[in-house]
């Protein structure tokens, strides 16, 4: 099915021509910032092909090794072309201490400058915020989206996704500690809690070292604009 979506970075229209810009001023809806929500945002309304969405982003094009190349994130974050460099306020506990907040800005959003691991949360924190008054956020009403979600390589079925846009795998490498650390009390006491929230929930992951990851074919950086919106 053809998708009826354009993006304009202010500077560029992607996806018409030059001719087209005069048209491309009728839009169904309007959506400003090509993060990963709005991009998420621009897949699902786009799926209606009678439907025109045009999705505004203030930073650059994707088109940089420091976004695909996994390991160049070290580049991309704290770089004011792709990345907004916002400041947390001064800490009291760590003498004024201010942190970096990287924020992306650039196709994609955080999702282009992020670490790539894929975390779901605790499910007691689900639980909790359904609980307090809060209907359908319990880990069990959640659980749907993020299955819808992940196209994921991991887990069962009852628990994983398979047919979602965003790609997740394990990390294809291991520190050399890891087994030291799958033997040890601490790595038996995570499997527990792991047990206790669920037979999928991320403490698993982390009890065996193996992180998941956002990936595309080719191990490049996998974030919400490739994914959602170039397939």
């Amino acid at each position: 099915m053809q998708r009826t979506h354009g993006l304009c970075n202010g500077i560029n229209w992607f996806g018409y021509g030059r001719d087209d810009q005069t048209l491309a001023m009728n839009w169904d809806y309007i959506i400003v910032g090509a993060g990963s929500a709005g991009c998420a945002l621009a897949h699902r309304l786009s799926a209606d092909p009678s439907i025109r969405v045009l999705l505004l982003e203030a930073g650059p094009t994707d088109r940089s090794p420091y976004i695909h190349v996994p390991a160049a994130l070290i580049k991309a974050i704290g770089n004011p072309r792709y990345d907004w460099c916002l400041l947390a306020e001064p800490d009291a506990s760590r003498h004024g201490k201010v942190d970096l907040w990287p924020a992306g800005r650039t196709l994609g959003g955080s999702s282009s400058i992020n670490g790539m691991l894929f975390v779901r949360g605790a499910r007691s924190d689900y639980d909790a915020w359904a609980a307090a008054g809060n209907p359908g956020w319990s880990f069990d009403d959640v659980l749907p989206y993020f299955k819808r979600l992940e196209r994921s390589e991991l887990g069962e079925d009852p628990w994983r996704g398979r047919e979602g846009p965003m790609h997740v795998s394990r990390l294809r490498t291991r520190h050399p500690l890891g087994a030291f650390i799958l033997l040890s009390p601490a790595h038996a006491l995570i499997l527990q809690l792991a047990a206790a929230h669920g037979a999928t929930h991320d403490l698993g992951n982390i009890a065996h070292l193996f992180a998941e990851l956002l990936v595309l074919l080719g191990d490049l950086h996998g974030f919400a604009f490739r994914q959602f919106l170039v397939q």
